[in-house]
């Protein structure tokens, strides 16, 4: 009700309060400068998927959220792409706490990639613990 942006993501329109999102440097950017998006009533997300993007909105309207293994990587790179460190630094700890043979190749590349240095270091010492396990894996 009374929503001033929608987005859409994957075809489906999520609705949202520019004042709301501002809780977010990223969307706190975007509204605030002379941006394209500063004045447009929709805004295309290309990078997540719809149930992503709706955790992330979720996050920012109630500062709660629930992160489970399967969804923690992605909503990881959005919390960083969306500059929440709060909520990054939550998942990372899902994430950390899951780190096993299988995974541990996936976790460490993301890692690298979103410059997650704890997450970086637990990774690489749980690999080098677990070498011939982990050198013997289709991630790795």
């Amino acid at each position: 009700m009374f929503s001033d942006i929608t987005f859409v993501v994957e075809d489906q329109k999520v609705y949202g309060h520019r004042l709301l999102l501002t809780r977010s440097n990223y969307f706190e950017a975007m509204f605030g400068n002379s941006m394209l998006e500063s004045t447009s009533k929709e805004i295309p997300i290309a990078n997540f998927s719809h149930s992503t993007f709706l955790a992330i909105m979720k996050y920012l309207y109630t500062d709660t959220i629930d992160i489970n293994l399967e969804t923690a990587m992605e909503l990881f790179e959005a919390a960083g792409f969306f500059c929440i460190e709060r909520l990054k630094n939550m998942c990372e700890q899902t994430i950390l706490a899951s780190i096993d043979v299988e995974n541990v190749s996936n976790i460490l590349q993301a890692s690298d990639v979103h410059n997650a240095c704890n997450l970086r270091d637990a990774a690489l010492r749980f690999l080098i613990n677990n070498f011939d396990s982990v050198s013997r894996t289709e991630s790795f």
